[in-house]
């Protein structure tokens, strides 16, 4: 094991929340269904990678269909790398449109937050899948 984050048969290996998952040279993490209310910033994905490089792909989603505006932000090291942002539902936008690559560096702390803009809800969540590179 290179890095932090779960192992197989740690605590939640399979299952949804903020943390990554390693399984061999892959990791994984699902943020599961996320509600959010008015414009407060909701926590979908947080972790520290250890000494490996993760090559990922990142996906942001809604749950069900909405009228509501959605912006998520993607943070490396406290610094915001990369900000989102999908008018109406995401019925207007391609499966491509939804989907980032990143090359995550080691040592870095990932932190990616959803929330609706305006005072409406919905339900959001984030995942990413990737390649552990020593």
């Amino acid at each position: 094991m290179l890095g932090a984050g779960n192992l197989v048969g740690g605590a939640n290996p399979a299952g949804a929340g903020t943390t990554l998952n390693y399984i061999g040279n892959f990791c994984y993490g699902y943020s599961g269904q996320v509600a959010t209310v008015g414009s407060n910033d909701m926590t979908l994905l947080e972790f520290e990678t250890g000494r490996e490089v993760l090559r990922v792909q990142m996906s942001m989603v809604t749950f069900g269909v909405t009228s509501e505006d959605f912006q998520y932000k993607i943070n490396f090291n406290s610094q915001q790398i990369n900000e989102v942002y999908f008018v109406d539902s995401f019925d207007s936008y391609t499966e491509d449109s939804r989907n980032f690559f990143y090359i995550i560096p080691p040592y870095t702390k990932v932190k990616i937050t959803g929330k609706s803009v305006g005072s409406g809800a919905g339900t959001i969540g984030a995942m990413i899948a990737g390649e552990i590179h020593a």
